[in-house]
């Protein structure tokens, strides 16, 4: 398995104080999982986003800016990993979506879209 992506790894912006709290319930594959916790950073311009998991949170930070505009809460339980909250930046210099449910959406596309170019 190759090293994980650490926070210090790419120059990142903390969560602000101003977020919303939301639930989410995506289920991750074994395999998902071993991708989600080796991470992303981005390897061109292209790349928009950078992801790490830590202490049992996955941090999604746009790679431009690096604000964090997602931070999702892992689940461990009896085999099963679940994605179960996220917090969503709601500071409008960072980020202007006031739509729970579209950004919802986002961050799975986000995950689904980063899970396909991890390589384990």
């Amino acid at each position: 398995m190759k090293d994980s992506v650490r926070k210090s790894d790419w120059r990142i912006v903390e969560m602000p104080e101003t977020y919303e709290v939301a639930k989410i319930d995506r289920s991750l594959s074994e395999q998902e999982y071993q991708a989600l916790i080796c991470g992303f950073t981005p390897r061109d311009m292209d790349d928009r986003w950078f992801l790490y998991v830590q202490d049992n949170w996955v941090y999604l930070h746009r790679s431009w800016t690096g604000h964090c505009i997602f931070k999702l809460k892992l689940e461990i339980s009896s085999g099963k990993v679940m994605l179960t909250d996220i917090h969503i930046n709601r500071d409008p210099d960072q980020y202007r979506s006031v739509n729970t449910e579209a950004d919802k959406d986002e961050a799975n596309s986000v995950l689904t879209s980063l899970l396909s170019l991890i390589r384990v």
